[in-house]
């Protein structure tokens, strides 16, 4: 059957495939172009669910929340020069595309004040909690600038908003003032950048260096090239692929290229480095060709479905950009490994590399075990024992793993962005909201409502994190403290119909334009939360207390909580949730396949452990090094398992295919197939740890991880995996 296979991969069905591979890549070309970039906050978000419905309901009656906040400080924003480069900046701001309104001291200077006295401005502020840890620091020496954005569904719309604000802050720049801006567009044009820059950094250093290595090892410039020329054209027909289904590329899949280029070339080395040996046992080219072939290609399509498997398994995820790097992943291993049965052999035919120096007249497969590759010959039990001992620590580790979410993370800890959420938290207030809606069976005017606001209000005030709560019985409490002036004015009035005369008389003065607290007529209010942590761990404390107070409100009270951030810390959540458990089916159908594929049930059951392994170091790895499960190192585990199996089953195909007693048929397995391993190995590590130069530190980690968990696999298949085939075969003889 596999010498069939071979043959129909040189022939006519072999030469169309390679035909159509050849068009496709053609009709990909325009794709490319294409190819953008997009991490808005709405792309890792599903329409579908509760949480959405909330969050539309949220929209329509408030507005987006993904506000943006500028800081500024240094010297002081109150003073007269403060607050004329204060105002030419929040008048620009107030003409930049995509900003709503704009909330100030500056503008409260000019609207309410009417420019007069600056002390009265900075008396007004200090004196009245409203804007305290809000629009001005507890001792007035920062300002805050609150932003209001309508981004629509536009994915340039965050770049020119970010353009369009650091150019209407440069008069606060001028002035000498440190100027911090935060706020998701921010963040996302942030993200954007950095994944540009992945594709310019990281992959071209993966490119180099595999190269590099394949020509030290095959010593070869023809067969290298043709390696390259096969990973190349899978990328090519990857990403035009990408391009043609309209997908943009975003922090997540901006490690699809390496991860790809490593994958393919792994996928080519096999059946290249089989093709050298006959070439070097003194078989010409067309005969060597079909041995390399017949002994490669069925293992190979085991392998890249198996892999392609491990990638699928991301398609269950909850967040969109993780489905579409298991899609376009698995697609790519499927392109590769058409590329190479159908393209890489027409592509030998033509470069015709030489033959490698004869290996004088030794049988195929009697080649000498490096002395390495002799421990489980040696000593198997003891090779079982680490095994085991190793898989023991490595649970402890793994039982050490938490689940977190931060997307801060994702940045060095240096970056600009990062340093300016820092300063805004420290200097001024919160930087995103937790939205809590209330719904009332009247007016929140009446002072029937007012006992469950406050309580919620003083309950979410309380949470470590939380700078701020904005209500709208903050306006009341101003209004009052206004016409009362008393120290202890600033208070709700004594009924509602107090509350109703202040907002006849003095409501427009605290009109909050672009930020309402209150629609439907006055029953449905808004409190919003300002938080001034991201990691999901501190974020889930504020949220159970926003929950919890919902929870207790008296009927005919209710509430929702809700909030763009709040969705996508539950959405990183539920991915981690979800690829834990995509795992377990991804682990099934893999080896099902395996079985199907090597025809073997005992030989799929043994490749196991070799590949759990592996992946159980890694996690391990994370526990002990306090590294988070999270929205990119969760997917190491399914990717690490379909990386894995690669070898496993070029090993078991090889042995299954050999003839004698299992010791000999094990030690020529490991002659035949054990450098091709070791190259695989190399090339993918190099690919893997060219993304510790990533800007994203999660992505740094999915890298380092990786390659231990394809280094560690390199040594089960080459120490466990013979060491369970022999000691199968003794339990076997034992009467």
């Amino acid at each position: 059957m596999s010498r069939s296979l071979a043959r129909d991969l040189l022939g006519a069905p072999g030469r169309w495939l390679a035909v159509a591979l050849a068009a496709l890549a053609v009709l990909a070309l325009p794709g490319l172009a294409r190819i953008g970039i997009d991490n808005r906050i709405e792309r890792w978000l599903s329409p579908e669910g509760e949480r959405a419905r909330d969050y539309a309901r949220f929209e329509a009656l408030f507005g987006d929340d993904a506000f943006v906040l500028v800081a500024y400080g240094g010297r002081d924003p109150l003073a007269a020069d403060g607050l004329a480069a204060g105002l030419a900046a929040a008048e620009a701001l107030e003409a930049t595309p995509h900003v709503a309104a704009v909330l100030g001291p500056p503008l409260v200077h000019r609207d309410l004040l009417g420019s007069a006295d600056p002390e009265a401005l900075r008396r007004l502020l200090l004196d009245t909690p409203f804007y305290r840890r809000f629009l001005v620091s507890e001792s007035g020496d920062w300002a805050g600038l609150l932003l209001a954005t309508e981004l629509g569904d536009d994915a340039s719309a965050p770049r020119r908003l970010a353009d369009g604000v650091r150019s209407a802050l440069r008069p606060l720049a001028e002035a000498g003032f440190d100027v911090h801006v935060v706020g998701p567009p921010v963040l996302n044009v942030a993200l954007d950048e950095a994944s540009q820059r992945e594709a310019q950094r990281t992959f071209p250093v993966a490119f180099a260096l595999s190269i590099a290595l394949l020509a030290l090892l095959f010593r070869c410039a023809r067969s290298t090239t043709v390696a390259v020329a096969c990973t190349g054209l899978t990328l090519l027909l990857t990403f035009g692929a990408v391009g043609v289904a309209g997908v943009s590329l975003n922090m997540v899949t901006s490690v699809l290229p390496s991860l790809l280029w490593v994958l393919s070339l792994s996928g080519s080395i096999h059946v290249l480095r089989r093709f050298q040996v006959h070439r070097g046992d003194g078989l010409a080219l067309e005969p060597a060709l079909e041995a390399a072939l017949d002994e490669t290609a069925r293992p190979s399509v085991v392998a890249a479905v198996t892999t392609a498997m491990g990638f699928g398994s991301l398609l269950v995820a909850s967040m969109p950009p993780v489905r579409e790097l298991g899609a376009f992943a698995a697609l790519g291993m499927l392109f590769s490994l058409g590329v190479n049965l159908a393209v890489g052999p027409r592509l030998l035919r033509l470069a015709r590399p030489p033959a490698p120096r004869r290996r004088g007249q030794r049988p195929q497969g009697h080649e000498p075990l490096p002395r390495w590759q002799r421990l489980p010959f040696r000593h198997p039990r003891a090779v079982l024992v680490g095994a085991t001992l190793l898989a023991a620590l490595a649970v402890v580790g793994a039982a050490r793993i938490r689940i977190d979410s931060d997307p801060l993370a994702f940045l060095p800890d240096d970056a600009p962005v990062v340093l300016d959420y820092e300063a805004v938290a420290r200097h001024l207030t919160g930087y995103y909201a937790l939205e809590v809606m209330l719904e009332l069976p009247d007016s929140w005017e009446s002072e029937a409502s007012w006992p469950a606001i406050a309580s919620l209000e003083r309950a979410l005030a309380a949470e470590p994190g939380v700078a701020r709560v904005l209500s709208p019985l903050d306006l009341l409490r101003q209004l009052h403290y206004w016409e009362d002036g008393g120290p202890d004015g600033y208070a709700l009035p004594a009924d509602g119909a107090a509350a109703r005369s202040l907002l006849a008389d003095y409501g427009s003065l605290t009109a909050v334009d672009g930020f309402p607290l209150v629609a439907d007529g006055g029953r449905t209010v808004r409190l919003a939360a300002l938080v001034d942590v991201m990691p999901s761990s501190r974020f889930a404390a504020i949220e159970a207390a926003a929950r919890g107070g919902v929870d207790a409100l008296a009927l005919p009270l209710s509430g929702t909580v809700t909030g763009i951030v709040s969705q996508l810390v539950d959405a990183q959540l539920a991915l981690v949730r979800t690829q834990i458990e995509s795992f377990g089916l991804a682990f099934l159908a893999i080896f099902g396949s395996l079985w199907v594929g090597l025809r073997s049930a005992r030989l799929a059951l043994l490749s196991i452990a070799p590949n759990l392994l592996p992946i159980l170091v890694a996690l391990g790895a994370m526990g002990f090094a306090g590294v988070a499960l999270d929205a990119a190192t969760v997917m190491m585990a399914s990717v690490a398992l379909g990386i894995a199996v690669d070898d496993t089953v070029h090993v078991l195909a090889t042995y299954e295919a050999g003839q004698g007693r299992p010791a000999r048929r094990a030690r020529e397995t490991m002659a035949r197939v054990g450098s091709a391993m070791w190259i695989t190995s190399a090339v993918a590590c190099i690919g893997f740890l060219a993304l510790d130069l990533s800007d994203f530190l999660p992505i740094r980690w999915f890298g380092l991880l990786s390659a231990l968990a394809v280094t560690v696999a390199l040594l089960a298949d080459a120490w466990l995996t013979p060491a369970l085939l022999l000691l199968r075969e003794r339990g076997e003889q034992a009467p």
